[in-house]
């Protein structure tokens, strides 16, 4: 992990102070680290077998995924491109530039006004062992 996730990850990665909680941001849910891995792994097959080798060769990293079709992914090198793939519509396209981006586009649109998320778990699973 490179860049602006890689600080996110030891600044504020566990938490990210209840402005984001797991229904906003895979990394807060309480799926297992084994199913996550399994995510992980069935993903990176598929975009194979799709023929996306660009993708695949930038070792990405599952940021978050809604509806078990579609995907926000992050790019280990190029500093952290964050990408949409659409499992049904097989689209891969880039939506931001790096993280922080990302990160900002969520809370403005799920937390516009800063309120702190009460009663939600904000320290995933997969980052628990972080």
């Amino acid at each position: 992990m490179k860049g602006d996730f890689r600080e996110y990850l030891s600044i504020a990665g566990k938490s990210l102070g209840g402005l984001l909680g797991k229904k906003e941001f895979l990394l807060y849910s309480d799926i297992g680290v084994r199913e996550r891995i399994l995510l992980q792994f069935s993903l990176e097959k598929e975009l194979r077998e799709n023929e996306l080798y660009d993708i695949v060769d930038k070792k990405f990293f599952i940021l978050d995924y809604k509806n078990d079709s579609e995907y926000i992914l992050i790019t280990t090198k190029n500093n952290g491109e964050i990408y949409y793939y659409s499992k049904d519509r097989k689209i891969l396209k880039k939506v931001e530039n790096n993280f922080n981006d990302y990160i900002v586009k969520l809370i403005k649109k799920y937390n516009r006004s800063l309120v702190e998320i009460k009663n939600d778990i904000t320290s995933g699973n997969i980052l628990n062992i972080i």
